[in-house]
Order: structure tokens, then C-alpha cells, then sequence
């Protein structure tokens, strides 16, 4: 395919706001100022008392109040990730300013927690009431970790100088990081860029010019990372939970049982999966050892590729249609409805992200689109976040209350399905070979190597809360954690490295990493059931599963396909499948010759 020359898309904002200066915000703030005084004086210390008509007019008072607080944040958000560096966008400014107001209504969350339960299964016999449900039993799960108004508005009120200005900070602080090679500078992902494209000695040089720059600001991400997780431990002990992880579990609708059984089968299968493929990439990189820069490089067994816009275009739609006619639609439309951000510039945020709006029909979506095949699984893979939201919309906006590893299944799937489209494509056992191997990676970095970031989160929380721990012994922890993860076949050098500082899925959802593990044993298990065809209407029971994830939890969900996530034959059916790639891709070695 030929090189990515093309114009890439650029999202337009305008269907939310003209620009940060455009009247109809300063009306939208005015009007969600309003509504929430309103609220206040007409609901507080007075929910108990509701009959079921008052109480649902009092909800859909919520959900429009909803509507405007999102239109905004998300606007001003999706601005500030276009450049950091544009300081006139006052993001900072509009959040303070919606979470001050939102704080005068915080009251309600506790006051429908304390309605007596005889009183509360009273008023959801009103057929109306009960279209707010899920939204009821969302609260009132809370009832064991309420907090009093006052202090939640003092959670509220401090947030913007504690945990969202740190993330701010974050941001605005990797994106200025530069990087010297030969006489030009470059951001972090133009440095990406370069180094997928160069050879290994290049290569070499970009990690030592990398490595040089995180050492030299590492004390500071360190002090971040301290700062952060002390935030989040504080925050987590008031609303009496023992740990981040224990209310990220909570907050994710999932036990905590479950998540040990799930990370105690990923950790046990390090050796016969994640090893056992870097021994295998080894022997066909023709090396004894692999550098760990290298370790999760594109595998070119031919000449290297690069998809273009359109390219990367037809494949994803080409999975999407093969699997259902429906989700192929909703995909296109991204596409065609300028929703998407895909140039690469300096300053812009560097991960992908999909940004949900509901005021629209579906989500805006940003990556640094350079060509490679990972860049097309990643834009697969945010379409399928984007296209989850669309999903949603059938619910009220209250109601949603997704998982975040149910949010990563359709993004998962997404991502599996179009990188086995690629091999729709292929022309040789040896292309073959190099998008099976493609495809086995990205499943192992979706469910083992997240799960890496997991221990090492785990590891480091529990030294943070001992006192704070310098960036040396965070570079360690994570050392140790990628050996076993590796194992003998990748060179991880004497020295730790200050890599940790580069993923900010630690800094921004601490504990979030076993998510994607979660997700991806949950996709590849339902991925082999309809591989099997054991399940018939599967595509119309996913379907089903995407627009009521928001309202139903992950074992009711997983029902209809005979799965249950409590049982460790279920996490070791998804971690089976990629053992069988393997199987595939080993023997393939065997009869392919490379040159």
C-alpha cells in the first residue's frame, strides 16, 4: 500500500459551540445557573416527600441539567486536547465554574439514598418513575459509602486544585516534552513516528534520547504520580473504602473476587502466552535477545506498511459490515460526519480517545494518525467506543452507568475484529504470518500486558501509602514487573528505565489497567463462542448487549451467551484463543522463507 500522504480529518466543534467565545455559552451557563438554583429551593430537604410524578419530574429536571453541564465541559475539553498549548481556551475555568454551581445540588444523591425502602418500592409502581431505574439503583448502592453533603462539596470544590489540576499538569507537561535527534526536535508522538520508521540502530538512538529526557524529568512525574495516588487514597478512604482498587471495583460494578481470578489466571499464563511469543518474535527477527524498545515493534517479515486515510477507511468498514450491517452504518457515519481528529501536530494530546456527547448523535474522536497498522487497530478500536455510545443514547443519559470494562468490549472487539479482516488481504504465508503475529500482539497487550500495568499500579499504590517514593523505585517496581511479563528472550538492560512515566492511564484512572484485561477475556471468549457458532442471533444478542450495558451488569449480560465471569474455565477460554493463534502462527514458521 502506498505511503499516508493524504489530507487526514479534522474534527468541527461547531455543533456543539462556534468557538470558546461564542455567546451561546455564557446562555448555557446562565441557564444551567438558573435551573440548578431552582432545583435547589424547590428539592432540597423535600425528596423524601416526592410522590412518583414529582419524583420523575425531578429527574427529568436532572437529565436536562445533565445535558448542558456535558455539552459544555466536553466542548472546552475537546479544544484543549486540539493544543495544550493554547492557553486561551480556559478549560480550568469553565470546569471550576460548572463544578461550583453542580455543588448546590449534590444534595439529591443523598437524599435518595436515605428514602426507606418500603417508601422508595412504593413509588416505582408509577410506570414513568420507573424508566429512572437503573439510575435509582445506581444511588442507592452507594447507601454504605455516603458521605454528607458538606464534605461532598468540599470534594467537589478542591478537585480542580488537587486531582484534575494534576492530570491538567500531566498534560500540559509531557506534551512540552522534546526530543533532540541529529538537529531537529521532535514532540512524543512525531518521535513514535520516526522510530516506526527507521532502522534498528536509529532506533537505538531514539530510545537513548527518549530514556535521557523522561531521567531528566522524572523526579517531577514522580512527585505527579506521588501526589496523585495520595489524592485518590484520601478520597477513597472517606467514601470507606480500603483502597483505590477497592472503589474502582465498586465503581465498576465488578467483585472483587472477580478481578483476582482474572489477574491470578493472566499472571499464571505469562509463560505459555506473553514468553512464549517474544521467543517466537526472537526466532524470526533472526536474534537471540530482542531490545526491549523493540520488544513491541511492528513485525515486518516483508517490506514495512503504511495505510493511507482511505485505506484504513475500507478495512475498518469492510470488518464492521462482515460482522453486522448495523454496527457498519453507525461506523460510516464517523466517518462521514467530520467527528474525527486525526492529524498529527505538536501539542495536541497524545493517546486516542473516543469523547461521548450526548447532545449529539454519537462521540468525537482524536488520534495521531501515522499510517501504521497499529494506527488503524487503534482507530478500530476507538470507533468502537464511538459507536457504543451511540448505543447508549437509547437510554437516559442518568441511566448510564456503564462499566468501564463493559465500555472496552465493543472498542475491543472493534480492534480483533479488523485486524483479522487484515488477513483478508494476504497473499503469502509469509504476510500471513505477519498479521497473525500482528494480531497476537495486540491480544497480548490488551490482556496481559495491561495486566502488567496492573501489578506494577498495585505495587507502587502500596508504597505511596507508606510515604512518598522516589522515581528510582517506581522505575524499579516496573522493571520487575515487565522480567516476568518478558521473560529471558527481551533485553531489559541493567539499569531501570523511567518508561512508567509515559502511559498516563496510571495517572489519569489509577487502578483503570485490569479493565482492558477484563474486556479483553470477555471479547475473546465471546469472540470463540461465535467463532463456534454455540450461540444462535449472536449478532442481534451483541447488539442488545452494547445498548443495555448502561443498564444491566456484566453477568446478566454475558447470560444469553452461556458465559460466567466467576468461573476461571471463562478467563482461561479467552486466554485459549490466543494460545491457538500461536499454535497457527508457530506452525506457519515453520513452512515460511524468509529473506
Amino acid at each position: 500500500m502506498k505511503e499516508n500522504n493524504q489530507k487526514l480529518p479534522r474534527w468541527d466543534l461547531s455543533r456543539l459551540y462556534k468557538s470558546v467565545s461564542d455567546p451561546k455559552i455564557k446562555e448555557d451557563l446562565a441557564t444551567y445557573k438558573k435551573l440548578t438554583t431552582n432545583f435547589a429551593a424547590k428539592y432540597k430537604g423535600k425528596i423524601a416527600k416526592l410522590n412518583a410524578k414529582e419524583m420523575f419530574e425531578m429527574f427529568e429536571l436532572l437529565e436536562r441539567l445533565e445535558k448542558i453541564c456535558i455539552k459544555l465541559w466536553r466542548f472546552f475539553y475537546l479544544k484543549e486536547t486540539e493544543n495544550y498549548k493554547n492557553i486561551k481556551v480556559g478549560s480550568a475555568k469553565i470546569h471550576a465554574q460548572l463544578q461550583n454551581i453542580e455543588s448546590n445540588i449534590l444534595f439529591y444523591k443523598n437524599e435518595i439514598v436515605a428514602i426507606p425502602e418500603n417508601k422508595l418500592c412504593s413509588l416505582l409502581k408509577n410506570k414513568k418513575l420507573r424508566e429512572y431505574l437503573p439510575a435509582l439503583k445506581y444511588l442507592r448502592r452507594h447507601r454504605a459509602h455516603k458521605v454528607s453533603d458538606v464534605i461532598k462539596n468540599i470534594l467537589s470544590k478542591k478537585d480542580e486544585t488537587s486531582f484534575t489540576g494534576w492530570l491538567r499538569l500531566y498534560n500540559q507537561s509531557f506534551a512540552k516534552l522534546r526530543f533532540r535527534i541529529g538537529n531537529k526536535e521532535y514532540s512524543n508522538p512525531e518521535l513514535w513516528a520516526l522510530f516506526n520508521k527507521v532502522n534498528g540502530k536509529k532506533r537505538k538512538e531514539i530510545n537513548n534520547e527518549r530514556q535521557r529526557v523522561y531521567a531528566d524529568n522524572a523526579d517531577f512525574f514522580a512527585y505527579l504520580y506521588n501526589m496523585i495516588i495520595r489524592d485518590q487514597k484520601i478520597e477513597a478512604n472517606i467514601y470507606k473504602f480500603d483502597s483505590i482498587l477497592a472503589k474502582v471495583n465498586f465503581d465498576n460494578q465488578v467483585d472483587d473476587k472477580t478481578v483476582e481470578l482474572l489477574l491470578q489466571t493472566v499472571n499464571d499464563s505469562y509463560k505459555n502466552i506473553s514468553q512464549r511469543f517474544f521467543k517466537l518474535k526472537a526466532r524470526l527477527l533472526g536474534v537471540s535477545k530482542i531490545p526491549y524498545w523493540d520488544a513491541h515493534l511492528q513485525l515486518d517479515l516483508i517490506q514495512p506498511k503504511r495505510y493511507n486515510w482511505n485505506e484504513a477507511k475500507v478495512i475498518i468498514l469492510s470488518a464492521y459490515k462482515e460482522f453486522s450491517p448495523e454496527l457498519y452504518k453507525i461506523v460510516k457515519n464517523f466517518f462521514d460526519n467530520r467527528v474525527i481528529d486525526a492529524e498529527v501536530r505538536a501539542g495536541k494530546r497524545d493517546t486516542a480517545f473516543a469523547c461521548p456527547v450526548p447532545t449529539i448523535w454519537g462521540a468525537y474522536l482524536s488520534l495521531q494518525f501515522t499510517g501504521t497498522r497499529s494506527n488503524v487497530a487503534v482507530l478500530a478500536h476507538e470507533l468502537g467506543h464511538a459507536s457504543h455510545f451511540t448505543f447508549l443514547k437509547q437510554q437516559k443519559i442518568l441511566n448510564n452507568n456503564s462499566s468501564i470494562f463493559l465500555c472496552e468490549v465493543p472498542s475491543t472487539f472493534g480492534a480483533f475484529l479488523t485486524l483479522r479482516k487484515l488477513l483478508d488481504f494476504v497473499k503469502s504465508d509469509l504476510e500471513k504470518l505477519e498479521i497473525l503475529m500482528s494480531q497476537i500482539q495486540q491480544m497480548i497487550n490488551d490482556s496481559l500486558y495491561t495486566a502488567l500495568f496492573h501489578n506494577f499500579e498495585i505495587r507502587a499504590h502500596q508504597e505511596i501509602n507508606k510515604g512518598m517514593i522516589s522515581a528510582e523505585h517506581l522505575a524499579q517496581i516496573f522493571q520487575e514487573e515487565r522480567s516476568k511479563y518478558f521473560g529471558s528472550t527481551v533485553n531489559l538492560m541493567d539499569k531501570p528505565n523511567h518508561e512508567w512515566l509515559s502511559f498516563p492511564t496510571c495517572f489519569f484512572h489509577p487502578c483503570y489497567c485490569y479493565s482492558y484485561s477484563f474486556a479483553s477475556g470477555i471479547v475473546q471468549s465471546l469472540y470463540k463462542v461465535y467463532q463456534e457458532k454455540l450461540v444462535p442471533d449472536f449478532e442481534e444478542k451483541y447488539l442488545k448487549l452494547l445498548s443495555e450495558s448502561g443498564v444491566k451488569d456484566y453477568q446478566e449480560l454475558l447470560k444469553p451467551f452461556g458465559l460466567d465471569v466467576n468461573q476461571k474455565d471463562f478467563w482461561q477460554k479467552g486466554l485459549n484463543l490466543i494460545s491457538d493463534y500461536l499454535d497457527e502462527a508457530e506452525e506457519l514458521s515453520q513452512v515460511v522463507v524468509l529473506s
